[in-house]
């Protein structure tokens, strides 16, 4: 693709914008930036296109967002009438354009004779696929970025079952989106009356819901009042539909005001992602401070929640790794056995192995690590490091049972992957096997953690 002659397409088009043309503009000798920019297409997959905020076909702009709006129309148009007539529900959180993008999505589904259905103010994605069944419309577009940092935005599809749209139907949505090789040519109709305003029955029924949905009437009706829980936002879509279905199921609710805001750069935080024990510093401050006993957090579009309590000791049962904790060493457990392990053996001739014959799958130094039952200590490279510090959202969770089972007073914890769509592998063995096998100049790697996970680098 050559980024040269895109950028010059948009800037001397005078469809244009004025806010676009100045950016690029800005940009005309930052070869890099044009490249980033107009070197490929922003990808559209199951859960929708995400990007930085900014012009260029690799951005998240007006012009991106109303191309992927008109593969959607025409994926629509060819359903048939009552698929338009059901029409597209929109919603968005407090991102950086997020409004702008939600408007121009519903003024371009409208041109295509679609009934748009928007949010009037900010709402999170759980309501948004509510409002695909409450309202039977035939798909849910949510503008979001999710937890990412604020340059980001996104652009999300829902199916009418409220959950995100299938693979077949996102190929389909696709090839609409690739027919479309003139961005600018996408325009939509700001005056139709097919853009219509969301219900306000909406949010009652869905609260209604929720607390019909309770799983432990009993529980919060017994502890609920007496419970002292601490909320923050950290200023996205959450803050009045958590504090709501919490105050109507009798949960006392205290919220760190200062997050409450919808602030466009989430100024108070690092990066809104609540899984951070830095992102949820405030809350935990504010808990301590009013000897609170669990405190929540949720992202910007709120499909996230990040968690903070402590145990009857008072002492965290889980949490994670600020950037300056990530351990210096990994721990050789061998090297402290009073009873060394068995040697591993080879399996075609029953004896142990040797380095020669382990340096045929692995790299040197893996090798060399596996080998060795006398040193205790392995410093982990300062590169390995800095990926540890990049996937260290995976809580650390206390190992109570089985601190008793061995009988020992030091604390043991385990890491949660759970909820980490990285994996474990990353973390407990390719990044460092990767990093190995490149200083050994290796072209390579492919791991099995023994789970059935494989990574390749």
């Amino acid at each position: 693709m050559d980024y040269q002659k895109n950028y010059q397409a948009w800037v001397n088009d005078e469809r244009l914008c004025e806010e676009g043309k100045a950016e690029l503009l800005a940009i005309a000798g930052d070869e890099k930036e044009k490249e980033y920019r107009f070197g490929g297409e922003l990808e559209f997959g199951t859960a929708g296109m995400r990007g930085i905020i900014g012009y260029g076909m690799n951005m998240m702009n007006v012009y991106t967002v109303m191309r992927a709006t008109q593969g959607l129309s025409q994926f629509i148009l060819s359903l048939g009438e009552e698929a338009k007539a059901r029409g597209v529900v929109i919603s968005y959180d407090t991102r950086r354009k997020s409004e702008e993008f939600a408007r121009v999505s519903a003024e371009i589904l409208a041109k295509n004779g679609i009934k748009a259905y928007l949010f009037n103010e900010v709402h999170p994605v759980p309501m948004l696929s509510y409002a695909v069944r409450y309202l039977k419309t035939i798909a849910g577009i949510m503008i979001t970025a999710s937890h990412n940092p604020k340059e980001y935005n996104g652009y999300k599809v829902y199916g009418e079952d409220g959950a995100q749209m299938s693979p077949e139907d996102t190929e389909k949505v696709v090839s609409y989106i690739n027919e479309i090789t003139d961005y600018l040519s996408v325009c939509g109709d700001p005056n139709s009356e097919l853009i219509v305003p969301v219900p306000e029955s909406l949010d009652n029924d869905y609260l209604n819901e929720l607390t019909a949905l309770c799983l432990s009437k009993n529980a919060v009706e017994a502890c609920g009042k007496n419970l002292k829980l601490v909320y923050t936002p950290v200023h996205g879509s959450g803050y009045v539909p958590v504090t709501s279905v919490l105050k109507k199921i009798g949960i006392n609710v205290t919220v760190v005001e200062a997050q409450t805001t919808k602030d466009t750069e989430f100024s108070t935080v690092k990066v809104p992602n609540p899984e951070f024990k830095e992102t949820l510093s405030m809350g935990i401050a504010l808990a301590n401070e009013i000897n609170a006993d669990v405190v929540f957090g949720t992202d910007p579009d709120s499909d996230r929640l990040g968690v903070a309590l402590k145990d009857e000791k008072g002492e965290p049962y889980k949490f994670y790794l600020d950037a300056n904790d990530i351990p210096s060493a990994w721990y050789n457990v061998r090297a402290d056995m009073a009873q060394k392990p068995a040697p591993m053996l080879d399996p075609r001739t029953f004896k142990p192995v040797t380095a020669e014959d382990l340096e045929k799958v692995f790299c040197r130094e893996c090798v060399k690590q596996e080998l060795d039952d006398t040193t205790a200590y392995i410093e982990i490279p300062g590169k390995v490091r800095d990926f540890y510090r990049m996937y260290r959202p995976s809580p650390l969770v206390r190992a109570y049972c089985l601190e008793e089972k061995l009988q020992t007073p030091a604390k043991i914890y385990y890491k949660f992957e759970g909820n980490n769509t990285s994996g474990s592998h990353k973390l407990n063995s390719a990044i460092a096997q990767a990093y190995y096998a490149k200083q050994q100049g290796l072209k390579g790697v492919t791991t099995e953690t023994g789970a059935g996970q494989w990574g390749t680098a």
